[in-house]
């Protein structure tokens, strides 16, 4: 790794997420091509925020809003009209259909172990 050739991208949220109103901490994840962020809203609201173009804060919009909470986006279908997510109070994967905003809980009965990612940041500068 050479430090004068490495680049990195600070995102902010977007405009119309409130820090305060979020339960638990934003998910971030790439659906499809685009980048999303995504986040409860004091309970009653599960929100997807779409950037339109990468990097460009004013780019987000509002891409689905759910009426559960802590559910976690997965993908997104081919069409762009299906929505897998996660639940992990109930372990199932839920299909939420985009164009007619309804929801479907799958028939898995096993349980299912969901994965996060992990912040690592490389630093020369100690916390010590």
């Amino acid at each position: 790794m050479s430090m004068g050739t490495e680049l990195y991208t600070q995102l902010m949220p977007p405009s119309g997420f409130d820090e305060m109103s979020s339960i638990k901490l934003p998910y971030l994840c790439i659906l499809k091509d685009s980048f999303c962020f995504s986040h409860d809203y004091k309970r009653t609201e599960f929100i997807i925020w779409k950037m339109k173009t990468f990097g460009v804060e004013e780019a987000y919009h509002d891409f689905a809003d759910l009426e559960k909470c802590q559910l976690l986006p997965l993908h997104l279908s081919e069409h762009n009209d299906t929505l897998i997510l996660a639940n992990n109070q109930e372990q199932r994967a839920i299909l939420y259909n985009l164009r007619n905003n309804t929801a479907k809980r799958t028939r898995i009965i096993d349980e299912i172990q969901w994965f996060s990612a992990k912040v690592y940041v490389e630093s020369l500068v100690s916390d010590i």
